[in-house]
């Protein structure tokens, strides 16, 4: 685990499966880095730890990945939009 200032980064991969296996939803905003954190979580996590919902902060204009993309191959699909958030539903287990 690495320390940035007050914060503490730690892979969710690495969270028992115990832990990891009751994550029903997510919101994440980390302005504008949430293609950079969730696309690799997405491609190496196994699907168990997936989350459910995911209320994503929609910024596609400074994403290098289409994240909407990924999540959609993972069987999420847009469910609900505001100006500045998206929610997705994992359909498929």
């Amino acid at each position: 685990m690495k320390r940035y200032g007050c914060l503490r980064k730690r892979c969710w991969t690495s969270l028992p499966a115990k832990v990891s296996t009751l994550v029903d939803a997510l919101k994440i905003d980390v302005e504008g880095l949430e293609d950079v954190i969730l696309a690799p979580f997405f491609r190496d996590a196994p699907p168990r730890l997936w989350p459910r919902f995911v209320i994503i902060e929609d910024s596609r204009p400074s994403w290098k990945v289409d994240l909407m993309s990924v999540m959609q191959g993972c069987g999420y699909e847009l469910v609900a939009l505001s100006r500045h958030k998206n929610l997705m539903l994992r359909l498929k287990p």
